[in-house]
């Protein structure tokens, strides 16, 4: 049941329902370019987990976990058999959030990739963000505990490209 939200509060004081530490899960299907002038995209099966931070002031942050496996194509490695090929990727998450009265709202990421340090350590966060999404939310019960999400507006910031996307996530709230 989604939790309606009075009408006449002001957006900042519907967002608090939301404020505090959620971990999460996706998964989905997604057409991914070979390259930034390539018209062709390869089709991926993507999972991931992490988790987001609703901050005060309409603020997200977090990090997450994906892999993606290509499942036809070459992928990255030409005249592999199609599946084969796995991406493992880690990004840190920043961005903004709304929250309508009817329970639903809006969550604008700007995914940055994190970069590997030795024996698997985090490295360095990349200055540039690689893709931005938009994902509808919806309050999955009355208090804000469970939220579940669809990407809308999954772009490459590089060549300003849309990625066709369907992914679904689901976030549970682990601390206020």
């Amino acid at each position: 049941m989604v939790k309606s939200v009075k009408k006449g509060v002001s957006s900042q004081a519907r967002g608090s329902i939301l404020l505090g530490s959620y971990a999460f899960h996706f998964s989905g299907f997604a057409r991914v370019p070979r390259n930034e002038r390539d018209t062709v995209s390869d089709p991926y099966y993507v999972v991931g987990t992490g988790h987001v931070i609703f901050e005060p002031r309409r603020k997200v942050s977090g990090r997450q976990h994906s892999t993606a496996m290509a499942i036809s194509g070459p992928g990255e490695n030409p005249g592999a058999h199609p599946g084969s090929t796995l991406r493992h990727s880690i990004f840190s998450l920043s961005g903004t959030y709304r929250l309508r009265n009817d329970g639903t709202g809006s969550v604008t990421i700007s995914f940055r990739r994190v970069k590997q340090g030795p024996r698997g350590t985090v490295g360095t966060v990349a200055k540039d963000p690689e893709m931005t999404d938009t994902l509808e939310l919806v309050l999955a019960d009355s208090n804000g505990d469970r939220l579940w999400f669809l990407s809308t507006k999954p772009r490459l910031t590089s060549g300003h490209r849309t990625v066709d996307e369907l992914i679904s996530a689901e976030a549970v709230r682990i601390r206020k």
